[in-house]
């Protein structure tokens, strides 16, 4: 994701539910065209794409405080 970040592209990581790329004539369809193998246990996608629309600022978040222990 940072990588396609940093050549201008939008990244979006979406869960996927594992039967949808497993049972029935669409995920068959669906595999073929990304070459997934039919006993792959993928759990998400990584989109990219160019943006349709820009925004002037970000969610504000806050984040747990992490602790490292040496």
């Amino acid at each position: 994701m940072y990588a396609g970040e940093a050549l201008g592209l939008s990244t979006c990581m979406i869960g996927m539910v594992h039967p949808m790329i497993q049972n029935g004539i669409k995920a068959q369809q669906f595999r073929k065209k990304y070459a997934i193998e039919h006993k792959s246990k993928s759990g998400l996608m990584v989109i990219f794409g160019y943006a349709a629309c820009s925004f002037q600022k970000g969610i504000k978040r806050s984040f747990a405080k992490v602790s490292i222990i040496d």
